[in-house]
């Protein structure tokens, strides 16, 4: 099921065109396309999950051994909050969580935020949401 979710959330991303105004300049625009939530993954996996958890649900590994966890990415106000955010948070740090801006390369941050939003979309994804080539190869996968 968290495969189809997943998938449905990547075929989502894909059907929305989605680009993020760097906010450095507020000049530079990095497209999303197929590979960037892939690429935000890994990135994701090296530097976010060990407090985030995997999901985002924030019960990574250090907040599990008693670190004070960091908030949900699937709580409405973090759902709701623009790209900018995500970038700025990385960028600069926010609480607990240092900054990253001499760690992560920009356009990994926005590839990072891609991913995250497509946590976020495969919370709450509905098959409709997908576009009907992706749907009908998503129906013929095995439970």
């Amino acid at each position: 099921m968290l495969k189809c979710l997943l998938l449905t959330a990547m075929a989502a991303i894909l059907a929305v065109s989605m680009s993020f105004a760097d906010q450095s300049n507020g000049k530079v625009t990095i497209p999303v396309d197929k590979t960037t939530p892939t690429d935000g993954k890994q990135m994701f996996s090296s530097y976010c999950a060990p407090c985030h958890g995997r999901t985002g649900e924030g019960q990574g590994m250090i907040a599990l051994r008693g670190f004070p966890p960091p908030p949900s990415f699937h709580q409405p106000r973090l759902r709701e909050a623009p790209a900018g955010h995500f970038y700025e948070v990385i960028t600069n740090g926010w609480g607990l969580m240092y900054p990253y801006a001499a760690r992560v390369e920009p356009a990994d941050r926005w590839a990072i935020i891609a991913y995250i939003r497509a946590l976020q979309l495969s919370a709450n994804a509905r098959l409709a949401d997908a576009d009907p080539a992706e749907r009908a190869r998503l129906e013929a996968l095995p439970e």
